[in-house]
């Protein structure tokens, strides 16, 4: 950083949280047009599909972890505060920001629970939402970031039945399934050709419908946050644009 003299008069700080919400429900409802598409067998298309879901995790998690981190650093500022928080937690916020472990090392929900314990304020239930669901869109992040080939016994004609992926058990019933995850033609050494039915993760789990709720749970999350806090953050004044489904002069 340049050195400081006295003709700097004015300051400024960046904020990324609200343009990774906007990604994120932008590609989600990107994702709800391609899936509105009368040619589901396009393999453009699929893969469009696929890129702005997968899109639309990364940037509901990246929102996450932009708006705390925002927090953080705000408590540290010297030279710009943000109105609404208190001197005495933005020492607090400060202080334990200045610890290299934590601002680096500590996993994104446990730096929202570190905030809210240094505030006085209820911490999240592990055991309920909307803890659960932000942890669960965090999982799938990592899954599809760090994701690593799993070879498993696939469901064909012939009905011998396959384990449930543990993405299929934990998102059941949250959203509608991808409508791209045709049956596949399966050739083996065993066997003479048939169809098959893929596991859900991620064949199945790529969805408009998994990105929408990504995009929500993010949010609210993030909502349930800085209410205990008292706090206005930055992507409020998105709330009004904040969309998830297809608009008509999107579709196409």
């Amino acid at each position: 950083m340049d050195k400081i003299t006295s003709e700097y008069t004015h300051w400024a700080r960046i904020h990324l949280s609200p343009s990774h919400l906007f990604s994120a429900a932008h590609f989600a409802r990107m994702s709800a047009c391609l899936e509105n598409e009368t040619d589901v067998t396009q393999e453009l298309i699929k893969e469009r599909h696929r890129s702005c879901v997968i899109g639309s995790i990364f940037a509901s998690v990246a929102f996450l972890e932009a708006a705390i981190n925002e927090l953080y650093a705000a408590a540290s500022d010297k030279m710009l505060d943000h109105p609404g928080l208190a001197d005495e937690l933005r020492t607090r916020l400060a202080t334990i920001w200045s610890i290299e472990h934590f601002r680096r090392g500590a996993r994104v929900l446990e730096k929202y629970q570190c905030a809210l314990g240094l505030a006085g304020a209820k911490q999240f239930d592990k055991g309920a939402q909307p803890y659960q669901d932000a942890k669960l869109l965090v999982d799938l992040r990592n899954a599809l970031v760090h994701f690593v080939p799993e070879t498993a016994p696939i469901k064909g004609e012939s009905g011998v039945e396959i384990p449930v992926h543990k993405f299929g058990k934990q998102f059941r019933g949250k959203f509608k399934t991808n409508p791209f995850a045709a049956k596949y033609a399966v050739i083996s050494s065993s066997s003479s050709p048939e169809t098959a039915t893929y596991p859900f993760f991620p064949e199945h789990c790529l969805s408009h419908g998994c990105a929408q709720w990504a995009v929500n749970t993010s949010l609210t999350f993030a909502d349930h946050f800085f209410n205990a806090l008292n706090l206005k953050w930055y992507y409020e004044y998105l709330r009004p644009i904040v969309a998830t489904d297809c608009k008509p002069s999107e579709a196409g």
